[in-house]
């Protein structure tokens, strides 16, 4: 019940200060005063140590990760380094619309996916489908989508969400966001997303508590030490074409071995005339 007090509050606030619509980016979350509404999206770390029983994904949510906006320069908080790369994403909505029967009407038809790693979309092209789409019961007046790709099928670029306007969504105008990934790389140079070995996890960087948001964790397993260690090698021997004496295989997938760029993201209403089906 607070929960819900506190959301109405906050949409009074907002709707006070700005008007019809207010965008708290730093937040991942928009509010608009009443009827349906994107309200939030994350990034989660699927089939990682965090990612257990519950069906909201709330303990595997990146939480150091917010999603990059349409014109905004990419920096590390907008992707990940997780190994298995972009396999869940999270989106929140207010008030989505229902059937008579009360279900929710949202399909995945009712989203446009793009992968790609330029400021152009005229390279981008069609990630694989998610492998599961799930509206959750509503929430506190929240209707939470999970999102689920295979593991390792979007690695080292960006997917493009476009949450279309209409009326499986209720939405007025599309959304637009994006969620990278950079494999085994910590984030140690503003400048570049590339894994060397300065990604190697320090000496008193080495845990084996370690929380969802540990810069190191590459695997999500609660670890820092030798798989970490072994992700950032694969992962450097992989795309240097020299792999190691000791085989990758069984610790590192790798799809794409691309260098992920720090864009500037498309604009919300880029389009692609004509794109490929495939990543």
């Amino acid at each position: 019940m607070w929960n819900k007090k506190l959301s109405q509050m906050v949409a009074l606030v907002a709707a006070l200060l700005v008007g019809a619509c207010a965008d708290f980016s730093a937040l991942n979350v928009h509010i608009a005063p009443s009827g349906p509404a994107f309200v939030a999206t994350y990034l989660y770390y699927g089939n990682s140590l965090f990612d257990g029983g519950d069906s909201r994904k709330e303990a595997a949510i990146a939480t150091d990760k917010e999603a990059l906006l349409p014109g905004a320069k990419a920096t590390f908080k907008n992707y990940s380094s997780y190994y298995h790369g972009i396999n869940g994403v999270i989106v929140d909505f207010r008030e989505l619309p229902r059937d008579a029967s009360a279900a929710a009407t949202l399909t995945a038809g009712d989203f446009e996916f793009l992968v790609g790693n330029s400021e152009s979309l005229s390279a981008w092209i069609a990630p694989p489908a998610p492998s599961e789409f799930n509206v959750l019961e509503e929430r506190d007046n929240i209707s939470r989508v999970v999102i689920s790709w295979e593991d390792d099928s979007i690695q080292n670029r960006w997917l493009r969400v476009k949450i279309k306007a209409n009326a499986n969504t209720g939405l007025s105008e599309d959304v637009v966001f994006y969620w990278g990934n950079a494999v085994g790389d910590s984030g140690n140079d503003p400048l570049a997303a590339v894994a060397d070995a300065n990604d190697h996890t320090p000496i008193n960087e080495i845990t084996y508590d370690a929380s969802i948001e540990n810069r190191y964790d590459y695997a999500r397993v609660q670890s820092t030490a030798a798989w970490s260690w072994h992700i950032v090698d694969c992962m450097v021997s992989l795309r240097d074409s020299n792999p190691t004496a000791d085989s990758c295989e069984g610790v590192l997938t790798m799809n794409n071995l691309d260098n992920l760029n720090l864009i500037t993201a498309p604009a919300a209403n880029a389009t692609v005339d004509d794109y490929p089906d495939g990543a």
